[in-house]
């Protein structure tokens, strides 16, 4: 055997090797670049799950707020409605009691002057 063909043989070997390697270095590479793409993927996907989440969550809170606030104005209607009625009977009471003093004094007056 030959060195030069044991030299040649060697080389070669390592040349193959090393292609070999190159190869699988890249199909390493595009198997990472594929799982980082499939991760962005995931992590946008999540995002927007959480997006809609919280969007749901915000709409659900408007929509108690709402009903909340409907069910203050009409509560705060009838009390005021309730105040009105209040304050119109206790000032038809006061206008019916200045009616009678009126009475009362006008009886008086006419007693008076028939007594004069």
């Amino acid at each position: 055997v030959d060195v030069g063909d044991l030299v040649a043989t060697t080389v070669g070997s390592l040349e193959r090797r090393a292609a070999l390697l190159e190869r699988e270095l890249d199909v390493a590479r595009s198997a990472g670049d594929a799982a980082a793409t499939k991760l962005e993927f995931a992590e946008a996907a999540a995002r927007k799950d959480a997006e809609r989440v919280v969007e749901s969550a915000v709409r659900s809170e408007r929509a108690r707020h709402a009903e909340e606030v409907s069910s203050l104005r009409a509560h705060a209607a009838k009390e005021l409605e309730e105040s009105l009625r209040s304050v119109h009977a206790s000032v038809s009471r006061q206008a019916e009691a200045a009616r009678a003093a009126l009475r009362d004094l006008a009886d008086e007056r006419d007693a008076a002057a028939v007594s004069a």
